[in-house]
């Protein structure tokens, strides 16, 4: 798998070293100046391997992005994808295997950053809630012309479905289990309530520039939420 391949290296070498060291003063012939330049190259060379693939993603993403705000992903073909990127088509299918796959790939790294926070998730600690929101906010922040276009009428259609679910799963279980007074029907429509509401505010902040600062934008969803909530408390 891409990205594995350095950090094996590295156990490889410690496991080495460790072997070697046990060995004495007679290990010092092994470490020779010859062995040296070529683990420096390896290293080197990993590393500019490393930067040139991430470079080749970006870029391909980006590229993906721009023409996704021309026309629809249906009609994108992996040449345009390529020249626009300047990337040869071998090194393209290297990475995914077509451009739905590209955007797939895109769209679950947003979604893993989501889960993450979403793990620590709350719903009876405001501040733990908060935190969580911000760090949504600024990730968002940080990659918002992807964000905003995936949240566009030009995005993905079962992105904000997937999001949606992913949500679910946290709310409902969290939802289900406390003291409140509330059925599963009601507390479904409750969760679509917010979190159609939660997108819908995610939505018009990119589009305003986000203007307002991601804690901001925390503090704000966050009342809304819970003034929905305290109506079942």
């Amino acid at each position: 798998m891409e990205g594995t391949f350095l950090p094996q290296l590295a156990i490889g070498r410690g496991i080495l070293y460790n072997r070697v060291a046990g060995m004495g003063r007679a290990a010092s012939s092994f470490h020779t100046p010859q062995m040296s330049r070529r683990c420096g190259d390896a290293s080197m060379s990993g590393g500019k391997q490393d930067r040139r693939t991430r470079y080749t993603r970006t870029a391909l993403r980006e590229s993906l992005m721009e023409l996704m705000l021309q026309k629809g992903i249906n009609k994108i073909t992996i040449k345009e994808l390529c020249q626009r990127a300047d990337v040869n088509r071998s090194t393209f299918y290297a990475h995914y295997r077509d451009q739905y796959d590209l955007l797939r790939q895109v769209e679950d790294e947003i979604l893993d950053e989501i889960n993450a926070n979403l793990a620590y998730f709350d719903m009876n600690n405001s501040d733990g809630t908060f935190r969580i929101l911000e760090n949504i906010f600024r990730y968002i922040q940080d990659n918002s012309s992807f964000c905003r276009l995936l949240l566009s009428e030009r995005g993905d259609v079962t992105f904000q479905k997937r999001v949606m679910d992913l949500c679910q799963g946290r709310y409902m279980e969290q939802w289900l289990s406390s003291p409140r007074d509330i059925d599963p029907e009601t507390a479904e429509y409750l969760y679509l309530y917010l979190v159609n509401g939660s997108i819908g505010v995610v939505q018009n902040w990119l589009r305003t520039e986000m203007e307002k600062t991601p804690s901001e934008m925390a503090e704000l969803l966050l009342r809304f939420i819970n003034q929905g909530m305290s109506a079942f408390a």
